[in-house]
């Protein structure tokens, strides 16, 4: 599926994308507690992490993300003014 977001050179210049870390983490902790059936390519990683990271301190983070495909907004904030 393929996302198409028409508009001028100067729309696309004025864009801005960014990478929520907070959100990058959480998906670092489904990747590691839950890994998808489809991602081979992250089973070298997965292992390396869960050699490197002891597990209690993950626990908490891991509940809060929980089983769903719901992220909390406190772990995943995005902000709601343009930058200045």
């Amino acid at each position: 599926m393929a996302v198409r977001m028409p508009m001028t050179a100067d729309a696309l210049g004025r864009s801005r994308f960014g990478i929520s870390p907070c959100a990058e983490v959480v998906g670092s902790l489904r990747a590691l507690h839950r890994p998808a059936p489809g991602s081979p390519h992250l089973m070298r990683w997965r292992a390396r992490a869960l050699d490197a990271v002891p597990a209690g301190p993950l626990s908490l983070l891991a509940a809060l993300t929980g089983s769903t495909v719901y992220i909390p907004d406190l772990l995943t904030h995005r902000r709601r003014t343009p930058p200045s």
